[in-house]
């Protein structure tokens, strides 16, 4: 089978999985909720983003992709977003009035960081490349990221 169908079925199927996850039991999860916490808890994912910077890693994926600007644009993208997901994530816990603010900012860096790194990976193509160990992250993390960033901005927009 050919590197192409993999990584695609499997990205498909993980954003599937999640989706229904998202849809018959986080949100009903997310309600019963102290406000806040719900908001807090959808932000967790995108705390582990960190794990983008593997890609510049040369043990983790083969030598060829560390050097192209795909690599440097998802570590350097998720390297600036994961820090304001856990920023968002404190200000939530907190009480604070800005939470609501910064985590506006944080989900429209971080959904321009998600278009760019899926572009990205399917223009290099990504799966084409020795991507070790980091072919779970573009095709389990992401997906989550993914349903989880969409959930964010319902919230946000539901106030």
């Amino acid at each position: 089978m050919n590197n192409a169908i993999i990584f695609l079925g499997g990205f498909a199927l993980s954003l599937l999985v999640y989706g229904l996850l998202a849809r018959f039991f986080w949100w009903d999860g997310l309600k019963n909720q102290p406000s806040g916490k719900g908001d807090a808890l959808l932000l967790v994912p995108h705390g582990f983003r960190h794990l983008g910077l593997l890609v510049l890693v040369p043990g983790v994926v083969g030598e060829p992709i560390t050097k192209t600007a795909f690599a440097a644009m998802l570590a350097y993208g998720d390297a600036v977003v994961a820090p304001l997901a856990l920023i968002a994530m404190w200000l939530w816990l907190s009480g604070s009035k800005m939470a609501k603010a910064v985590t506006w900012l944080f989900s429209i860096l971080a959904s321009v960081d998600l278009l760019n790194a899926i572009y990205g990976a399917l223009t290099l193509p990504a799966y084409n490349f020795a991507i070790g160990a980091f072919w779970i992250v573009l095709t389990c993390v992401v997906p989550l990221l993914i349903v989880t960033q969409i959930m964010i901005f319902v919230r946000l927009a539901k106030g």
